[in-house]
């Protein structure tokens, strides 16, 4: 302790470190204040630049993923019907954010990586034009080879992702909504079977890309190599100056060091772009698309502000197909439904029923034909759908609270069931 003690003092009289009239220690102790302060200032910028730069990727995937199911929400029920839900949930969870956690950082990279190789370019030309330039234009030819005999690649490789994410989200689904059957039937292998299959090729599409990106840097680095070997034989064989071709391939060790990174992290960046490009286009076609749904809506509410049902619903010369299909879900039917009578609607599965019952709320539109109430057509009229109360085949059950479920009073005694 005593030893402890009296070192100290001795330490702080040694070094001078409160008084800086000492020019043997003043100067290396302003350097170390200054190598910190820079540090410290460099870490300050960091950080505020990642909270930024992360707090501005997460808002903007919450805006593109609000939008996306805004849209999707505003489409008619033609729409879902033709579009599978797993295909939909994949662009709103998986292209979402594959494109704002890695296409928005992977441009960033890019624009700072090729920011980054122009300036160390510009200082080695400055030192050395010819043998800089001669360098830079080699590593750039390289550089291009990979990007051209990838680029194919690349893209298949995305789509490859996309197509079998989807399988794979629509076989879970299907999976845990059939899980009674599955059970009974003892399918268990089976159903794992088919999970295997879209989990591998999703997977492997993933790692062929990450296998195509990693391979540049190394046969780079090859080729660079290869580049001071026959530099080296080539000077011996013409007995160049040793001063020569050290300064020579001092300069190229140099240029390998600064500039090969740069083109590798400029590669793997124009890579993952393709690889990504195929969320970028998803999210482009899905957000820019116009379905028309709310114009038509908007258009003829202003003509029609309110359908009250007063005397019937007349149904004539009614046909109607899915855009995709020849066949005629329902033809040439002609029917009346009257005010205060119960109309029942029968008929074998598949013959129409659900359908018909989806034009007459004016989810669907007809083909051909027309439904009217009091005179009036039915085209996804916002006050008509207001008045109908409709138990469905499938009901909603919200996960969590039974009162979130007050936004959907379709039954009239849901308000009285949940209370105050």
């Amino acid at each position: 302790d005593n030893y402890t003690f009296n070192f100290l003092p001795d330490f702080f009289k040694k070094y001078n470190f409160f008084d800086l009239s000492s020019s043997e220690y003043r100067i290396p102790l302003i350097i170390i204040v200054l190598i910190a302060f820079f540090y410290l200032l460099k870490a300050i910028i960091l950080t505020i630049k990642i909270f930024y730069l992360e707090k501005s990727i997460a808002n903007l995937q919450k805006r593109l993923a609000h939008d996306l199911y805004q849209k999707y929400l505003n489409e008619s029920l033609n729409f879902m019907k033709l579009n599978n839900s797993s295909k939909l949930i994949r662009n709103i969870q998986g292209e979402v954010t594959n494109f704002c956690t890695k296409n928005i950082p992977t441009i960033l990279n890019l624009i700072s990586d090729i920011i980054l190789f122009f300036s160390i370019s510009f200082v080695l030309i400055y030192l050395q034009p010819l043998l800089s330039l001669l360098i830079i234009t080699f590593f750039i030819l390289i550089g291009s080879f990979f990007a051209a005999i990838t680029k194919k690649s690349n893209y298949q490789f995305g789509e490859l992702r996309t197509k079998f994410s989807k399988y794979l989200i629509k076989h879970l689904m299907e999976s845990f909504n059939g899980f009674r059957v599955i059970k009974i039937f003892h399918k268990e292998k089976f159903f794992l079977s088919i999970f295997k299959h879209f989990s591998k090729n999703e997977i492997e599409a993933r790692k062929n890309q990450l296998i195509f990106q990693n391979l540049p840097l190394v046969w780079l680095e090859f080729f660079g190599i290869l580049t001071i070997l026959l530099i080296l034989i080539f000077t011996t064989y013409y007995k160049y100056n040793f001063d020569q071709i050290f300064s020579f391939l001092a300069l190229f060790m140099v240029a390998m060091y600064r500039i090969l990174p740069s083109i590798n992290r400029i590669l793997k960046s124009i890579q993952a772009l393709r690889f990504g490009n195929v969320s970028l286009r998803i999210l482009q076609e899905n957000l820019e698309q116009n379905s028309g749904n709310d114009k038509e809506k908007k258009s003829f509410n202003e003509q029609i502000p309110n359908i009250e049902f007063q005397n019937n619903i007349k149904i004539s010369n009614l046909y109607f197909k899915y855009k995709d299909n020849e066949n005629y879900i329902i033809k040439n039917l002609n029917a009346e439904i009257k005010k205060n009578n119960i109309t029942g609607i029968f008929g074998k599965s598949g013959s129409g029923k659900s359908t018909l019952i989806d034009l007459i709320c004016g989810l669907i539109e007809p083909s051909r034909g027309e439904i009217t109430i009091n005179d009036y057509k039915i085209n996804n009229n916002y006050f008509w759908q207001s008045k109908i109360g409709i138990v469905p085949q499938e009901p909603l059950l919200f996960t969590g609270r039974l009162s979130r479920s007050r936004a959907l009073r379709t039954v009239g005694f849901l308000d009285g069931l949940l209370g105050s």
